[in-house]
């Protein structure tokens, strides 16, 4: 029996964006057998779109059930993967390339990501950080992890429950970020236009929370101080914005 794949994307009124992740997909080098389940916010054009495209080596579920948000999306497209097997989140108008390994026996495993910087048509790697205490260690759409009996994004965070699924599933099992194997073979390239980059104070605030729950009062405190170490970048984006 071949080792599947499972890769899970959700969508909103952005057949465009979804062409682009399906053909990358398509595209992939790669033995295992890949499972692409789409999201769909609720049944419109974008079902229909999905059901007309031909069938090919990748295996297609759609789900288009009504959900009452992004992180309820993912929530429901997790469902469908069965426990002990692989997925990773490359959402609408998000990119994989590359070569895929045909042996995947980790826990975790970290794809190389490059934020798309539609402005200057070029892309910047993401650097994965030192630690999990200050932020968000890496792009959420650059992991492939197994799947866990009650794996899920708690739907009480609007922005940070990527941050809160990793502290409570990917770090007991890594000591740091950096100790996760990385596939150097394939990378994925995301847009980064989304809520969290655009609410940058919200984010923190909920990140300060989820790290409170999981890593205790320490760890937050040098996360409240690596948050003051990144003010400065904050205020010149803040100004970057409003002089645009």
């Amino acid at each position: 029996m071949s080792q599947k794949i499972y890769i899970l994307t959700i969508t909103k009124n952005d057949i465009s964006g979804l062409k682009k992740t399906i053909n990358s997909i398509e595209l992939l080098s790669t033995r295992l057998e890949i499972v692409h389940i789409i999201k769909n916010f609720e049944e419109d054009e974008t079902s229909k779109f999905i059901r007309q495209i031909k069938p090919g080596n990748v295996k297609r579920i759609l789900i288009d059930t009504k959900d009452h948000g992004i992180y309820d999306a993912m929530n429901k497209a997790i469902e469908f993967v069965p426990i002990g097997e692989m997925f990773i989140f490359i959402n609408s108008g998000d990119i994989i390339c590359g070569n895929l390994d045909t042996s995947i026996n980790e826990n975790a495993i970290l794809l190389d990501a490059y934020l798309n910087l539609k402005e200057s048509k070029s892309n910047r790697k993401i650097k994965i950080k030192n630690n999990y205490n200050s932020g968000m260690p890496f792009n959420h759409q650059s992991l492939i992890c197994r799947k866990e009996i009650d794996m899920k994004f708690d739907e009480g965070f609007k922005i940070s429950a990527d941050y809160l699924f990793v502290l409570k599933w990917i770090s007991p099992r890594y000591k740091s970020p950096r100790s996760i194997p990385q596939l150097d073979s394939a990378y994925i390239i995301y847009d980064g236009s989304g809520i969290s980059s655009n609410k940058k104070l919200l984010r923190d605030i909920e990140a300060l929370k989820a790290i409170l729950l999981v890593k205790g009062f320490f760890s937050s405190i040098i996360y409240c101080i690596s948050r003051l170490r990144s003010f400065p970048r904050y205020i010149s984006y803040k100004l970057k914005i409003n002089l645009k």
